[in-house]
């Protein structure tokens, strides 16, 4: 080969293979034995033979995608926002790659969102779906009936329990457990009552949180009293149930495992004049929080990293069609506990990590 850059033909020729056969391995295509890829994948190694991935990038057609989440408008712009704009923000940066994402307005807990999900499996030519977790055994079948077809499905700020074929998750861990761990931290052993706005039972991530959460509790500070309530499709209620929770004084703390429950939460401790007398931990952090952290309404919140999901689940997807770099699945993500005095960092910008 002199000094001229390896080529398919010269790795074929090296391992008695056809040129189809060692290209199809590099670009994980199929059609092989694992034997043979990881052959040719060694010696590619070995002889520096790189993939142009933009130059077959420009040779492809479009890459079509589907992204299905709530609209981020009303008490769905608190974390979907972030959410569209980190698919966004992935579309730019592989825009030579020409990704066509459609948008879907739907939750996948909702009869909309499966009614979605049914369309694009009997009408679309997709590549690839980027949607949200659900425990409803009719969404994991969906989930099953792409991977049959070939469509690679991410979930984002999924539970990484449920698995199927051509199935990607960013997992966030232990949410609930971080909130329980701030919570006993801040409380020091002293006993009272909790009050936990535990979202809604159909939610699998709403529902992993509250189990985590009460779990760390039993074990680190089992002198407290939980008090759960499913109050997320009722904000007054909610807010009603805080201000009653705190006239008799015996609460000691709020966790909330929704940023819709987390501002109500805000709000209701505001009203009441407990801000600072008792501890809150929510999830999420959002521009119309930083009030809340300021004057001490809002001891702590958990962060998602919504943005890095949303924008890791576009290029997963479509790594799986243009070979990037290798992935693994589920993705763990890291989560991180603001406060007053890191709140304006976290809601200044889009955070990619």
């Amino acid at each position: 080969m002199g000094q001229n850059a390896p080529t398919l033909k010269d790795i074929a020729g090296r391992l008695g293979l056809s040129i189809g056969t060692v290209q199809r391995a590099l670009h994980n295509k199929g059609g092989y034995s694992p034997q043979t890829q990881q052959r040719v994948l060694e010696e590619a190694k070995r002889c520096g033979y790189t993939v142009n991935v933009m130059a077959s990038a420009l040779r492809r057609p479009p890459i079509n995608l589907a992204a299905v989440f709530p609209e981020p408008v009303g008490e769905n712009r608190y974390f979907f926002r972030y959410v569209w704009e980190g698919i966004e923000k992935a579309c730019e940066e592989l825009s030579v790659c020409n990704i066509r994402v459609d948008r879907y307005y739907a939750d996948t807990n909702g009869p909309d969102g499966l009614e979605v999900l049914r369309r694009l499996l009997r009408e679309s030519e997709l590549q690839g779906l980027v949607t949200n977790a659900s425990n409803d055994p009719r969404f994991l079948a969906l989930l099953e009936a792409f991977s049959q077809k070939k469509v690679p499905v991410f979930l984002v700020n999924a539970v990484p329990e449920a698995r199927q074929r051509l199935y990607y998750c960013s997992a966030n861990q232990c949410v609930g457990r971080l909130g329980a761990d701030i919570f006993c931290a801040l409380r020091r052993g002293a006993p009272g009552k909790v009050l936990l706005l535990g979202g809604v039972r159909s939610n699998v991530r709403q529902v992993a949180r509250v189990n985590d959460f009460c779990a760390a509790m039993a074990q680190q500070c089992p002198e407290e009293q939980i008090l759960e309530c499913h109050l997320y499709d009722d904000p007054a209620r909610l807010r009603a149930l805080v201000a009653a929770s705190l006239s008799d004084g015996s609460l000691s703390g709020i966790y909330a495992v929704s940023a819709r429950e987390t501002l109500a939460m805000c709000a209701a401790v505001r009203e009441a004049g407990a801000s600072g007398r008792v501890v809150t931990i929510g999830t999420d952090v959002f521009p119309e929080l930083l009030e809340y952290f300021e004057d001490r309404t809002l001891t702590a919140s958990v962060y998602q990293y919504p943005v890095q999901q949303a924008y890791t689940a576009v290029r997963t997807l479509v790594s799986h069609i243009v070979p990037m770099e290798p992935r693994t699945q589920p993705l763990i993500f890291p989560i991180a506990a603001v406060f007053r005095s890191n709140a304006a960092s976290f809601c200044s910008g889009a955070i990619l990590i």
